[in-house]
């Protein structure tokens, strides 16, 4: 399988990753790290040009290599000269992060600790000035979509806390204050922190999002989806602006936004 990864023909490198992520890297001399450093390599020489190969590593990834392992790849000097690399480590751990609905997620599970791990290297990909738009925004494809540091969002009586200050959720909602929205990859980034500060529902996060809206240098149209989750704070509009999901909130004031 590792000499099939350098085969001329793409659909048989595809196919490589997929067997070694299926069978977990078995046989791999030098264990998941090695099997890790295998992968990204490729995904270095051609993810880029190919979805599907891009596809094919970060499931194998997923699926063969530890998520603690995984969070420790961004550190490689492989990886870190690699926008492509980078991309699918993070999409990898997206992969191993995400949760199904009602999914119950013990905390001290190995499910929970995995998700940890996942989201605090994500939440420094996205926070890495040396990063790329596009890495930044997996980055924060992942901590929004699988809900890395949130309160449960779709309990019947809404999030019962808010999350801390360190969770990748907030570091996400942070991030709204020094976007470059000039860039033409910064949607799925915006989109995501706009509404992860509505979520968090404090003062701090209605500051964020009526400074974000005062910003001249925004384009109209995230300074207007700004104000219209603002207005949506005392939970009236409980759709979220993502991906659409009715997500319950705690009946809120107006105070925050007021003031």
């Amino acid at each position: 399988l590792v000499a099939a990864l350098a085969d001329e023909h793409a659909p048989v490198r595809a196919a490589a990753a997929t067997a070694i992520g299926r069978s977990g890297g078995a046989g791999i001399d030098g264990g998941p790290r090695r099997v890790a450093e295998l992968l990204l390599e490729v995904a270095s020489r051609e993810a880029d040009a190919d979805p599907v190969m891009r596809h094919a590593l970060a499931t194998a990834l997923a699926r063969a290599v530890p998520v603690p392992t995984l969070a420790a790849m961004d550190a490689d000097s492989l990886v870190r000269a690699s926008e492509a690399a980078r991309v699918v480590l993070a999409v990898a751990l997206r992969q191993r992060a995400m949760i199904r609905v009602g999914e119950d997620v013990p905390a001290d599970g190995p499910r929970h600790h995995d998700r940890t791990a996942a989201g605090e290297a994500l939440a420094a990909m996205l926070e890495d000035p040396a990063a790329s738009v596009r890495v930044r925004a997996e980055a924060a494809r992942a901590i929004y979509d699988a809900h890395l540091g949130a309160a449960e969002p779709f309990s019947p009586g809404g999030p019962a806390s808010t999350p801390a200050e360190d969770a990748p959720f907030t570091r996400l909602a942070r991030v709204l204050d020094a976007v470059d929205t000039s860039a033409l990859a910064i949607e799925p980034i915006v989109r995501r922190a706009v509404e992860a500060n509505l979520r968090l529902g404090t003062s701090d996060a209605a500051d964020r999002l009526t400074r974000f809206a005062a910003r001249p240098e925004v384009p109209a149209l995230w300074r207007i989806l700004a104000l219209e989750r603002l207005e949506a704070w005392a939970g009236g509009d409980r759709r979220e602006r993502v991906w659409g999901h009715w997500i319950p909130r705690p009946t809120r004031t107006t105070e925050a936004v007021e003031a």
